[in-house]
Order: C-alpha cells, then structure tokens, then sequence
C-alpha cells in the first residue's frame, strides 16, 4: 500500500506542478486552482507515506525502504529518476518484489498471517 501511495504522490505531484505552470502561462485562474488542489491531494499523501512507509523494512538489515533516512546506501544501488525510493516502489508494484538499496538484498513481497495469541487461563 505504501508502494501505491509513493507512485501516485509522485506522480500527482509533477502533474500538479506541470498543471500550476500551464496555468500561470495561459493566465487560466481555474486550472491554476485544480493544480494547487492537486499539490495539496500531493501533500496529504505525503504525510500518509511518512505513516505508512516505517512498517516496509528490508528482512535482512531491517531499514525501512521506502522511508528517507540519512544511512549511506549502496554504491551499486540503482535510482529510477533519481530516486531510490521510487525505484522500489515501482519493483513492489509491478514485480512483486523489491531490492534492498541499502544492502541490495532481493527480496519477494508475500502477505505474513497474522499473529494469533491464545488466551490465557
């Protein structure tokens, strides 16, 4: 679900943006409007993916993937647009799994059960 989120906040964003500037060019203020709604639906998604985006951790060095964090990742480590978090987003989303930057571990998504505790007597 974080995957999904990151997509489309990067997405809408450089739409959002693109939308903003066409309409400064072309002097439209409703489309300038629906573009700073756009940043703004951008930027509520942002703040979601900062929730969401802790509980995505790398099963062997146990970081948090799509989060932003100030560890130094792998010289190898590939970025799509320049980012690295985009990268394994669109790996999740399309691939099913994803490869670690920070220790380029590959690693295949699959749904955990959930933890079921008996109760005590």
């Amino acid at each position: 679900m974080a995957a999904l989120v990151l997509f489309l906040m990067v997405v809408l964003g450089v739409v959002s943006v693109g939308v903003v500037i066409f309409a400064y060019l072309v002097v439209d203020r409703e489309l300038a409007f629906y573009g700073l709604i756009g940043l703004w639906a951008a930027f509520v998604l942002a703040l979601s993916l900062c929730l969401m985006s802790s509980r995505t951790n790398c099963p062997r060095c146990m970081i948090p993937v799509l989060s932003t964090k100030a560890c130094s990742k792998n010289d190898k480590a590939k970025a799509v647009f320049g980012s690295h978090r985009f990268r394994v987003a669109l790996s999740i989303l399309f691939k099913d799994s994803f490869t670690c930057p920070y220790c380029l571990e590959p690693t295949a998504m699959k749904a955990r059960p959930r933890a079921t505790y008996k109760k005590r007597r």
